[in-house]
């Protein structure tokens, strides 16, 4: 003989904690779910989360929704579409974790307009919140083994536009340093990073910043675990007359290396062999370009 059970109904959440690759906690709200189980056969399980507020990595989430089912064998939760508002942006996600022994997960998340501003300064005292300002747009995608965190694979990038970056902790002594090495008064307005992670390592590829006189571009790493951040980078004028003459002599002779907790990092000048720098020219030049001809056309990146 089978037997049958269902079950239909909602769930009220108050405080509670999601793992969807990234931590999500205060969730209020409430969780629809249908649940229809059978003997000897995979349990059919579907839930419609929908709460007003919540948060993600200390980040003040609102109208947050996601829809959970689970695989036909019943081995793999899969949350294929998450939305919520943040900061004036928008959260978009989707996550997938296996029951079996493994334990394996995978998840994508991107930030979409998201005000710098009031993300940077969500967990920092009032007292100690930089002035620095922009839009973010920002994509990862990992993948890994629960528990077992050296595993932990992903890819990523991060774009910020119309920024004023001149005060964040670590642009700031990176503006006053470069300024030495330019006679330039310069204000970080982009910034864009290429990076993957492996275990406890976020590996920066490709780190460019840009203002209308300043080029600040390289490449560095990120322990995700305290956030120290190990970083250099070489500097370009961009004024007329200067830029060639001045880019050249620094991409040979100076970078500034960034060092320590992201929030308190410093900085320091130090000296490269000759040849040093000249295999990045071709992907800044690349990008300059691509951006070039994305704003003629009027095409957002």
């Amino acid at each position: 003989w089978l037997w049958h059970r269902t079950f239909i109904g909602d769930i009220e959440l108050k405080g509670a904690r999601l793992n969807a690759g990234l931590n999500f906690d205060q969730i209020n709200g409430d969780l629809h779910v249908e649940l229809a189980s059978i003997s000897g056969q995979p349990v059919d399980l579907s839930m419609q989360l929908n709460a007003p507020t919540g948060r993600a990595a200390g980040r003040v989430l609102t109208n947050l929704t996601a829809d959970f089912f689970l695989s036909d064998d019943g081995r793999m939760l899969i949350m294929p579409n998450l939305r919520a508002e943040c900061y004036g942006g928008v959260l978009t996600g989707f996550a997938e974790a296996d029951f079996g022994a493994y334990g394996r997960y995978r998840a994508i998340a991107e930030l979409t307009g998201v005000n710098l501003y009031e993300f940077s300064n969500a967990t920092t005292d009032p007292e100690s919140a930089s002035n620095t300002e922009g839009v973010i747009y920002a994509r990862i995608a990992m993948e890994g083994v629960q528990g077992r965190p050296e595993l932990r694979r992903g890819r990523g990038s991060v774009r910020i536009t119309h920024g004023k970056l001149a005060s964040n902790p670590v642009t700031l002594p990176l503006l006053q340093l470069s300024q030495l090495m330019l006679p330039l008064d310069a204000s970080l307005e982009y910034a864009e990073a290429g990076l993957f992670i492996r275990g406890d390592q976020a590996v920066f590829e490709q780190i460019l910043f840009e203002s209308d006189s300043l080029l600040l571009f390289g490449d560095g790493s990120m322990n995700l675990n305290d956030y120290s951040v190990d970083v250099r980078l070489r500097t370009r004028g961009r004024v007329v007359g200067l830029s060639d003459l001045v880019g050249t002599l620094n991409d040979q002779i100076y970078a500034i290396h960034v060092t320590g907790p992201l929030d308190d990092a410093s900085a320091s000048i130090v000296p490269l062999p000759w040849l040093a720098g000249f295999y990045e020219d071709d992907w800044v030049e690349r990008r300059l370009e691509q951006r070039r001809i994305a704003a003629e056309e009027g095409v957002a990146e």
